[in-house]
C-alpha cells in the first residue's frame, strides 16, 4: 500500500456537496481515503468501469460505465434501496477521473452528480505504474 494525495469533489444537483483533500492509500486497484466525518471512500479503478463504495452511516455502492445504466444500492437505517445509475460521462486520464451521472428510480431522476477525483502518489514508481493504466479517455 502506498500513500497518495487525493483531491475529491462532488456536486449534487449542481450544488457543491463534498470538497476535500486527503491522504489515502492505493490498495490493489483501489484508491481508499476517508473524510472528516468518518466516511470511507473506495474507488475501484478498472477502466472502462468505475466502482464506488462509500461507507459510514449510509453505505452506497455504485458502478459507473459511460453511456450505460447500471444498478447501485444505498443502505441507510437498516433499509436497502436499489437505484439505477445512468452515467453520461466517465473520463479516465493520467491521475484523474471525472464523472457525471444520475441516480434514477424508474423513469424519475432522483439526483444528478458531478464528480472529480485526482491523485498523486508520494512514490514515483507506484504513481507511474497506476497512472500508466489511465492514458486514454473512455468513449463508447
Amino acid at each position: 500500500m502506498k500513500n497518495v494525495k487525493i483531491a475529491f469533489s462532488m456536486s449534487v444537483d449542481h450544488a457543491p456537496e463534498t470538497n476535500l483533500a486527503a491522504t489515502g492509500k492505493i490498495v490493489s486497484r483501489q484508491l481508499v481515503f476517508s473524510d472528516s466525518e468518518g466516511n470511507v471512500y473506495r474507488f475501484d479503478l478498472n477502466p472502462p468501469r468505475l466502482g464506488i463504495i462509500k461507507t459510514g452511516n449510509v453505505v452506497t455502492r455504485l458502478e459507473l460505465r459511460e453511456g450505460s445504466q447500471t444498478q447501485g444500492t444505498v443502505l441507510t437505517s437498516g433499509t436497502t434501496f436499489r437505484l439505477d445509475v445512468r452515467c453520461g460521462r466517465l473520463t479516465f486520464a493520467d491521475a484523474s477521473i471525472e464523472a457525471e451521472y444520475d441516480l434514477v428510480d424508474g423513469n424519475t431522476v432522483l439526483s444528478h452528480h458531478e464528480m472529480s477525483l485526482r491523485w498523486d502518489s508520494d512514490d514515483k514508481k507506484e504513481r507511474n505504474s497506476l497512472h500508466g493504466r489511465f492514458e486514454t479517455t473512455v468513449n463508447d
